[in-house]
């Protein structure tokens, strides 16, 4: 279910979700749309916020697709042996596995 509270019930949104809360129960899931004048307070502080990059070496690029290229192998050798042959790479959410 879609919850689009006004303005004056977006203010206070703990109180918003107090009031909606034995209605939005039964639905299990449940959007809360703000209000279109509604604006996010930016929270992070650029001037404290740091982020540590990582060192990306290239040698390691290619003992990932290595690896990648031994375990493709491995699951069609399983498979073949139990007279299953592998026809295309197992895909979990979305994404191939590996």
């Amino acid at each position: 279910r879609v919850w689009t509270p006004t303005d004056e019930e977006f203010r206070d949104f703990y109180a918003y979700i107090r009031k909606i809360q034995p209605e939005a129960h039964k639905d299990g899931i449940s959007l809360i749309v703000p209000p279109a004048s509604w604006r996010p307070t930016f929270q992070i502080s650029s001037d404290k916020f740091k982020f540590s990059t990582r060192v990306q070496k290239i040698n390691e690029l290619f003992e990932r697709s290595a690896l990648r290229v031994r375990f493709l192998a491995c699951l069609r050798e399983f498979h073949e042996e139990r007279g299953t042959p592998l026809t295309h790479i197992p895909v979990l959410g979305g994404q191939e596995i590996d």
